[in-house]
């Protein structure tokens, strides 16, 4: 058996200024030290974690077994909230129940969620999203048509939408009517799912009809878009010209038959950076 030894390497920035020329040299001194990276947790993050691992400390259970704040508690501060949601989401990998402290918008406020690896139903998504949620994630979460239309709820608040494993949203056909419509939504991430063969036959989305191109034509401020391991066709490359903001694509490994034609439509997108 052997140990393996962590170092950390710090860099030190030493100047050195040379009259003759006048001139400043920056010389960087990069040194190992045998010690690991001290990065303790704040006081907040540990209250946080004690807090998550204690529910009934500060939450009643009915019951129905719902849980509610006691009174005089308010988690209206969005920070504050959102890092009692993670602390609880880490804290809780298997039972979901505390999600029904966040069923009163009044006392609860969340911007950032993120459920990824849990079964989510759609009755606990559906108030979730009574929120003004702007970072959903919702990753490996086996989502089905009723999930997309309680996202579709959030309107104009969701910035970024998280969605990994997404084979599910392309095998009953209901993405073409349930499209994301999500205007201000900035990143979007699909990543594992099959859009090669699939066809609306019904929503308008100019010069195209695959399900992919239908669920991007309403994004219109869409400016980061990850597709990585999808299977797509040449069509959904072409659609990407007409997204007038997308600064950043990634396609890692993306499976397109035509990749070559691919390569050079992908070029003519001038957005990019």
């Amino acid at each position: 058996m052997y140990a393996q030894r962590t170092c950390i390497y710090t860099v030190y920035y030493v100047i050195i200024i040379d009259f003759s020329f006048i001139r400043v040299k920056t010389i960087e001194i990069i040194m190992a030290t045998p010690w690991p990276e001290n990065n303790p947790e704040t006081l907040e993050d540990l209250c946080l974690k004690v807090a998550a691992q204690n529910i009934d400390a500060f939450a009643f259970k009915s019951s129905e077994g719902l849980y509610s704040l006691k009174d005089g508690i308010s988690l209206l501060h969005p920070s504050l909230c959102d890092k009692l949601f993670q602390s609880m989401y880490e804290e809780n990998p298997k039972d979901l129940t505390w999600l029904t402290i966040f069923r009163d918008t009044s006392l609860t406020r969340l911007n950032k969620v993120n459920l990824s690896w849990r079964s989510v139903s759609v009755p606990d998504l559906t108030f979730l999203c009574k929120h003004p949620i702007r970072e959903l994630d919702l990753s490996h979460c086996n989502l089905n048509e009723e999930h997309l239309k309680v996202i579709n709820e959030l309107g104009g608040t969701l910035l970024s939408l998280i969605i990994e494993d997404a084979y599910d949203l392309t095998q009953h056909g209901f993405c073409v009517d349930f499209v994301f419509q999500c205007p201000n939504l900035r990143k979007l991430v699909i990543r594992d799912a099959y859009y090669e063969d699939f066809r609306s036959g019904g929503l308008d989305a100019p010069g195209d009809h695959s399900v992919l191109a239908a669920m991007l034509c309403p994004l219109k401020t869409l400016t980061y878009l990850d597709l990585s391991c999808c299977v797509v066709s040449i069509e959904i490359i072409e659609s990407l010209e007409k997204m007038e903001h997308l600064l950043s694509l990634d396609l890692s490994g993306v499976h397109i038959e035509t990749m070559e034609d691919a390569l050079r439509k992908i070029c003519k997108i001038k957005t990019l950076r």
